[in-house]
């Protein structure tokens, strides 16, 4: 798998690909004590890490041709080239450092990443299929339940209509923040939650006629975007679904909080090469934790999917345009009141492409709106290429 020629002539390629077998046959030694196979694996490990902080050795793998490659030869590149998102999980605030880049050149926000597979198939299944979490629960494990949703058709409660918008997503706040804050050990998410003034419980609802925004369909209310809180008390009583009626296949999507990676007014070509690798890492990540078969390789594109919270998509800022939109449908008014992108639904792998090649929906809120849980002054921008 390793090749010491990839590097010909290099001390510390050749020790690491030593280094590297002989930590590999040890874990196939049964016979060799745990302590010696943790000891090698241990020098391999720091070695990689000596490689991945050489610039000079980094290059030479980038430039390597990877048509010319095996499966496994590419994994083994995969391991050096590919962006270490798991190490921004670990420690936000050491990743843009790890990387080589600076916050001037990219931001850098957590979202929450909606990623599954679709199970339209499965829609009338409702003890096991995507909307199984509609059950009801005894009170004390209602956190247990989970209501997430992209597609197919939404929660209802008595005396809550959900008009003429096309459905498209609902998050289950109480099961995010329940998995968050409590199983995962995620420190950081309760304070993405309370960056945004995002409630931890009920289920909030997003719908939107698809064909304009803010900007196209201005007569509208949120340029065609609504927002539907539903609260632990209105849950309690959901209705039956009819599961036949839906706008797009349903999948039951497994959250991930990621980072998302947007360019900057200093971004360099360079640079931005860099930032692309990275939302297509982070991508990847969601969609792999979510059971989607998705790209093996760094170098391989990956499906984008809907998030919450985050930056705008790469190069998707903001125009002059734009934010005067937004500050007269949204003025700030409250001191430290600031607007927040709410969500970015991403329509190339989820939504038949409704928005576009490589479309993106954006919704916009105040902060200290989200706070008094009053959604019903969105903002929506269409972006696509």
């Amino acid at each position: 798998m390793l090749d010491e020629n990839w590097i010909p002539g290099n001390q510390l390629w050749a020790d690491f690909c030593g280094a590297w077998r002989a930590a590999a046959a040890a874990e196939q030694d049964f016979s060799m004590p745990r302590v010696r196979i943790n000891k090698l694996g241990a020098r391999a490990d720091k070695l990689r890490r000596s490689i991945s902080a050489d610039g000079h050795i980094m290059a030479i793998l980038a430039a390597l041709d990877v048509a010319s490659k095996t499966d496994d030869e590419l994994s083994m590149l995969d391991m050096f080239l590919r962006v270490p998102i798991q190490e921004w999980e670990d420690d936000p605030s050491s990743f843009l450092p790890l990387v080589g880049l600076t916050p001037e050149e990219v931001e850098v926000a957590p979202a929450f990443y909606f990623a599954g597979i679709s199970e339209q198939d499965r829609a009338y299944d409702m003890e096991a299929g995507p909307y199984s979490g509609e059950r009801r629960y005894e009170p004390i494990n209602e956190p247990q339940r989970t209501l997430h949703r992209v597609g197919g058709v939404p929660t209802r409660v008595p005396g809550v209509g959900v008009g003429d918008e096309v459905f498209l997503l609902q998050v289950d706040l109480l099961s995010l923040a329940t998995s968050y804050f409590s199983w995962r050990e995620r420190p950081y998410a309760r304070a993405v939650f309370e960056d945004a003034a995002l409630p931890s419980e009920g289920v909030l609802q997003v719908f939107h006629t698809t064909t304009g925004d803010s900007v196209i369909d201005s007569d509208l209310p949120g340029g065609g975007a609504r927002l539907i809180y539903l609260s632990e008390a209105e849950l309690w009583n959901r209705e039956p679904l009819e599961v036949e009626l839906f706008d797009y296949p349903v999948s039951r999507p497994e959250p991930s909080l990621l980072p998302t990676f947007t360019f900057t007014p200093i971004t360099s070509d360079d640079v931005s090469d860099a930032v692309i690798a990275m939302q297509i890492q982070a991508d990847r990540t969601a969609g792999g934790r979510a059971g989607v078969d998705v790209p093996r390789f760094w170098f391989q594109k990956a499906p984008a999917w809907s998030r919450m919270l985050g930056g705008s998509h790469l190069d998707y800022q903001l125009s002059d345009g734009d934010l005067e939109v937004l500050n007269t449908a949204l003025p700030l008014i409250e001191p430290d009141d600031r607007h927040v992108l709410l969500f970015t639904l991403a329509s190339d792998q989820q939504f038949d492409g409704v928005f576009g090649d490589e479309g993106r929906l954006e919704i916009w809120l105040r902060r200290s709106d989200i706070g008094r849980r009053d959604f019903s002054a969105p903002v929506s921008f269409l972006r696509n290429t």
